[in-house]
């Protein structure tokens, strides 16, 4: 009795499952003779917008990409920077490798005398390049050689740094050398 109540349930509810499943009959089948009913208003009539409690809300943002870099693509400063071959040579040495031994000044163009670290001398007048940066001597004074070099930021803007190569003492270096021999015997 009980399996048989069961089997009775079971059937019943896929009964009702499958009447409240199928599908309406077609529109043209039931204007047939009949008139509609208020089921039938209701699903072809448009939805009502439902009111919001926050308002209406409108994009009114839209992105302008021009002067903008492109978000998605890697930075590597060295695809920003522009690479350009040594004319002379010292164009091949970084400004820190390179020192002043003389300069000669007083005169309508001054000029330096440059040592390399290959132990070459070069004679550097105004407005010449040196160093790996694109770097060109702007002024030489009595004491110093001022060099601008140009190099891109990270934001790609050209950025202009001034470098001073000052004229090392021959006094100087010895005394140097001097100071360090003691420190190195004290040690």
């Amino acid at each position: 009795m009980m399996r048989f109540a069961s089997s009775l349930t079971g059937f019943l509810f896929i009964l009702v499952l499958v009447i409240g499943c199928s599908e309406d009959e077609p529109q043209a089948r039931r204007s047939v003779g009949r008139a509609p009913t208020k089921r039938a208003a209701v699903t072809t009539g448009k939805k009502a917008p439902i009111p919001s409690i926050f308002g209406e809300i409108k994009d009114t943002y839209t992105y302008n990409p021009v002067g903008k870099r492109n978000p998605f693509q890697k930075y590597t400063g060295e695809s920003v920077q522009e690479v350009a071959l040594p004319r002379s040579p010292l164009e091949m040495f970084n400004l820190n490798q390179l020192n002043v031994t003389a300069i000669v000044s007083g005169i309508s163009s001054p000029r330096a005398l440059v040592l390399a670290p290959n132990n070459e001398t070069f004679i550097v007048r105004k407005n010449m390049r040196i160093g790996k940066n694109r770097g060109r001597v702007a002024r030489i004074t009595r004491r110093a050689l001022y060099v601008e070099e140009e190099y891109r930021d990270p934001t790609g803007k050209l950025v202009v740094r001034e470098s001073v190569l000052a004229i090392r003492d021959e006094k100087k270096k010895d005394q140097q050398k001097e100071l360090e021999i003691k420190f190195q015997e004290e040690g």
